[in-house]
């Protein structure tokens, strides 16, 4: 049946790029490197399949924008993913405003078969380093609070948490049950660089699309 009033919350970490990265390899078998147009396809494939998540249309726009995706694979096939982001990058009701030496670690994805194996830390270190040799100072990330999936990654790598939320976001199952639309309103907690303020409520699409980070 669903809750009646769902809360949501993201908690943002930064890491300094100007300190050493501590060590990490891949997992046995597991290749990390920026993915091929080619394999940005395979990513999308992968969330359809397994998550019901189509995101065809977002990731053409990142590729168009510059932003750069890396990806996990074993024997050629790809296993997971995550972009590192510059400039300005939307995201759900907020805009990430990053300075020219900040960027933006998002939207990480490791196979179902996969998980427990720190796919997703050896992807984050591997994005983290290019950045480093990139002469980039500053990455941010976050993670929704109740999903402890991430948190090993970031304890790995010596994320810090800044602070402070990005964003509450109230939703109600019972309301889109009885008027066949999904609302969400979403409370801006976190203000200036490097995110920018968003609307104050959106309605998404009567699909809810399950997010699995």
């Amino acid at each position: 049946m669903g809750s009646l009033l769902r809360v949501e919350a993201d908690r943002e970490f930064m890491l300094d790029l100007r300190r050493p990265l501590p060590s990490l390899r891949p997992p046995t078998g597991v290749t990390i490197a920026p993915a091929t147009p080619e394999q940005v396809l395979d990513v999308v494939q992968l969330r359809r399949r397994e998550a019901n998540d189509d995101r065809a249309v977002l990731y053409r726009d990142r590729l168009q924008r510059g932003q750069k995706c890396f990806v996990a694979a074993i024997d050629g096939e790809v296993v997971g993913c995550n972009w590192t982001c510059f400039g300005t990058e939307p995201d759900g009701s907020l805009v990430y405003e990053l300075g020219s030496d900040e960027v933006l670690t998002a939207d990480a994805y490791t196979s179902v078969a996969h998980r427990g194996r720190s796919i997703h830390a050896a992807l984050l270190h591997a994005m983290l380093a290019w950045a480093q040799q990139a002469g980039y100072a500053r990455a941010y990330t976050y993670r929704t609070l109740g999903n402890p999936a991430p948190l090993k990654a970031l304890r790995l790598l010596n994320w810090q948490p800044t602070g402070g939320l990005r964003y509450i976001v109230l939703s109600s199952s019972w309301l889109y049950r009885c008027t066949g639309r999904r609302y969400e309103l979403v409370f801006d907690v976190r203000r200036g660089p490097p995110v920018a303020p968003g609307p104050i409520l959106r309605r998404l699409p009567a699909i809810d699309p399950a997010g699995i980070c």
